[in-house]
């Protein structure tokens, strides 16, 4: 049964052309066309309590997305909170579509560091950063950190070693301190070594 609510400026038309079928509102403003794929084109605004793909709703009533699969777009700009809250490890991936480029993750946790937030060159297979509470370490790889700084590796300063991979102070300027322990030292114009007691203080220039 095709039922008008209205006497007139109610239309239900074949297309012109291809097969379509469209349907007008007060005279000839369509309002929905179905092509012959199958299509719906609508031309205006929809208005419905939630959407649904088959039988699994995928926008509700609150315009929440839900029930998503994977999202491919451009820019995404939010000016709320972006919340992951996925079964397992959540992580963030950055990708790089330039040669000789390294794809990034960041992770909330993983089985060997369960507590840990780590930045992780997932091309290298290789934690770079791992945040601890408290504890920040520095290319120390899956294991879990003990100390408030653990750099696995040298440390610079604009680009000068000062400390080497063996704990090794070098390219050091002056050095203001108490006592220095040690059980030698070695004068740096000269090639002899001083035996010292446990502690040792430099009097003068040597």
């Amino acid at each position: 049964v095709l039922n008008f609510s209205r006497a007139s400026n109610n239309y239900v038309r074949a297309g012109s052309t291809g097969g379509a079928l469209r349907f007008d509102t007060d005279g000839n403003n369509a309002a929905l066309l179905l092509d012959t794929n199958q299509n719906a084109t609508f031309y205006g605004s929809v208005s419905s309590t939630y959407f649904r793909v088959g039988t699994t709703t995928v926008i509700d009533s609150s315009r929440n997305l839900t029930n998503i699969g994977t999202i491919s777009s451009g820019a995404i700009t939010s000016t709320g909170n972006l919340v992951l809250n996925a079964t397992g490890h959540n992580y963030i991936e950055i990708k790089n579509s330039a040669t000789s480029t390294k794809d990034w993750r960041i992770y909330n946790g993983q089985s060997w560091n369960p507590d840990a937030l780590m930045i992780y060159n997932h091309t290298d297979d290789a934690t770079v950063i791992t945040v601890e509470q408290g504890k920040v370490g520095i290319n120390r790889g899956a294991s879990s950190i003990s100390h408030t700084l653990d750099v696995g590796g040298n440390i610079a300063i604009s680009a000068t070693q000062i400390v080497d991979a063996n704990r090794n102070l070098t390219n050091i300027g002056t050095i203001s301190s108490g006592a220095i322990t040690g059980t030698t030292a070695t004068a740096s114009g000269g090639t002899n070594t001083t035996a010292l007691a446990s502690t040792a203080f430099v009097q003068q220039e040597i």
